[in-house]
């Protein structure tokens, strides 16, 4: 709701793409384009996430087909599209299924650039880790992740110089450029200078505390031990394709719960980004295994499918965003109770988003001490349980005694009052 009525809203300001804080534009701004040629609806916003979803499956295909053959790229693809958290994604009008998509296409751009340190490859690298960076700012530690695993494979082949590495640091420093649109308009007052942004998330509790020491010490085991062992058992592109979703992922799963350490950003909805890393990391595994014609590799083939579906299967499919539905339904419910009466001027209790999106009536703001003949609370709001709006409505001068409750569903109400 919030990116179709305020962010992507073709009716607002053009610079309403760059206003979230917590969100850099890039996703706004496809979407606002989307709904300019597709329309303005809650029904076209959804299905630019679909559209990026099952792209995501191509782009991942091409990045496991370079390195571990078709067989397990498809195999991989399959078990991704499978993954009810993809899915679910895949149906928000939200920019995480975008970060999915091009997740794969900056590993596989960075990938022809470690293999072969032309310009060309450095600059598409950079435009597609741009382009990262600019939908959410996980794709910072993502960017952040690979450079380090740049440093760390160039020391590990023993090729480590700064006349090589120069290059790849001022194509970081590009990439960080790219920012700086939405870094001065939105993200250092709202964000890095806003003590009260994002206070919703909490910091990290004891148990993450003490976990963070012990993923480091597996991170360095890996590195110095585990690798080496790989590498032995597995073919050398696979091996690298493996090498570089596992130090990647770790490394932005670390990054971003040392930061919360002192600005809480570790929420778990936050992570569709190493997704393609964990399916990546699994099409090396199982382009490696021994032969699909033993029995031996029939089983390894069929017990390693097996466990990637169960594990894609925990979460809900549906994309419904929950208290978004209730917000239709309950929108829906007022706007029509407030047609059928319009003996009476109607007004809403802190309206937040845009009820025209579904194509209902959008009821003016309620102002106390203004003359109305009916005022309704829509239960849109995530942090405001239905107490709490009761009281908001007696705070706000309302008669108790004439406050209606309406529920939309067991958890959820619509409160109207009769002035």
């Amino acid at each position: 709701m919030y990116s179709a009525c305020v962010a992507s809203n073709p009716n607002r300001p053009f610079l309403s793409a760059f206003g979230d804080p917590g969100n850099p534009p890039l996703y706004f701004i496809l979407l606002r384009l989307w709904f300019i040629v597709f329309g303005w609806s809650g029904e076209s916003g959804r299905m630019l996430s679909v559209v990026l979803g099952t792209a995501s499956l191509l782009s991942f295909y091409v990045l496991a087909k370079h390195f571990a053959g078709a067989k397990a790229a498809l195999l991989a693809a399959f078990l991704m599209a499978a993954n009810t958290r993809l899915i679910d994604q895949s149906q928000q009008t939200r920019g995480y299924i975008l970060q999915v998509l091009l997740v794969p296409i900056v590993m596989y751009r960075f990938s022809l650039f470690l293999e072969n340190q032309k310009p060309a490859n450095l600059i598409l690298y950079i435009l597609s880790a741009a382009l990262l960076v600019n939908t959410h700012y996980y794709g910072v530690l993502f960017a952040l992740a690979v450079f380090c695993f740049f440093v760390y494979s160039e020391v590990s082949r023993k090729c480590f110089t700064w006349k090589r590495t120069a290059p790849f640091l001022l194509g970081n420093a590009v990439i960080a450029l790219s920012l700086l649109p939405f870094f001065l308009l939105t993200a250092l007052r709202e964000a890095l200078l806003n003590g009260g942004f994002n206070t919703w998330i909490p910091k990290p509790g004891l148990a993450w505390k003490a976990a963070l020491p012990l993923f480091a010490i597996l991170f360095a085991l890996y590195v110095s031990a585990g690798k080496t062992w790989l590498k032995t058992k597995m073919p050398d592109p696979r091996f690298r394709l493996l090498d570089f979703a596992v130090f990647t992922a770790a490394v932005v799963f670390i990054l971003a719960l040392a930061i919360s350490l002192f600005r809480p950003v570790f929420v778990m909805r936050y992570f569709p980004l190493l997704i393609p890393l964990a399916y990546a990391a699994g099409a090396a595994l199982l382009g490696s295994l021994p032969r699909a014609d033993s029995r031996t590799g029939k089983a390894l083939y069929l017990a390693g499918v097996y466990a990637a579906l169960l594990l894609g299967m925990e979460t809900r499919p549906g994309g419904t965003g929950g208290r978004w539905d209730v917000f239709h339904e309950a929108q829906a419910y007022v706007s029509i109770d407030s047609d059928s009466h319009p003996e009476y001027k109607s007004a809403e209790m802190s309206p937040l988003w845009d009820p025209k999106l579904y194509g209902l009536t959008a009821l003016p703001p309620f102002a106390p001490g203004g003359h109305y003949g009916a005022v309704y609370f829509n239960p849109v709001h995530e942090h405001v349980s239905d107490d709490d709006r009761y009281f908001l409505m007696v705070k706000a001068g309302i008669d108790p005694g004439k406050i209606l409750r309406i529920r939309i569903n067991e958890k959820r109400s619509v409160f109207k009052a009769y002035l």
